[in-house]
């Protein structure tokens, strides 16, 4: 129920009549007389202003959009749940390893000199080793970017799990 403030006149003990504010509710119907109305003095009559003027809250409200409705999540026991928390972290230490990574191979390429910068590939002790720069920046670039593709993929599973 909305309120609005109606100025009306109400007698003081002086015998001078002072304009007071009364808050009255909107309806359609005839408003009643207040008790300060009745106790009035017949022979003055009471200011009422065909206007209707709007309280400091009803200037303050803002419309509603309707409420979306609430989706309703199936219940899930404690160790299923305790389950996914386990995933959760697996997948937050994956991205934090791919993270650091990629900031080590950040810090290479930035301290590389050119002259000195080495790579050596080892596997079953078999070693190679690349010193030409155009080679290692070429090779850096694709770390960086399959890297990247790694990162973008954590990050999206991150954001997308439900625990």
């Amino acid at each position: 129920m909305e309120t609005t403030t109606r100025p009306m006149v109400k007698p003081s003990t002086n015998g001078k009549s002072t304009p007071t504010l009364k808050k009255a509710a909107q309806s359609e119907a005839k408003p009643t007389a207040s008790k300060a109305e009745a106790e009035a003095p017949k022979s003055k009559p009471v200011e009422k202003t065909s206007e209707k003027q709007p309280t400091q809250s009803a200037q303050m409200t803002m419309p509603t959009e309707p409420k979306a409705e609430a989706k309703v999540l199936p219940l899930v026991s404690a160790s299923d749940r305790l389950a996914k928390l386990e995933q959760f972290q697996k997948l937050g230490n994956r991205y934090q390893l791919l993270k650091d990574k990629e900031t080590e191979l950040q810090n290479f390429k930035i301290s590389q000199s050119g002259v000195l910068a080495q790579i050596k590939l080892e596997c079953e002790g078999a070693e190679v080793k690349i010193s030409n720069t155009q080679v290692i920046e070429k090779v850096l670039n694709l770390c960086m970017s399959e890297l990247s593709g790694f990162l973008a993929t954590a990050e999206k599973e991150i954001r997308e799990f439900n625990i």
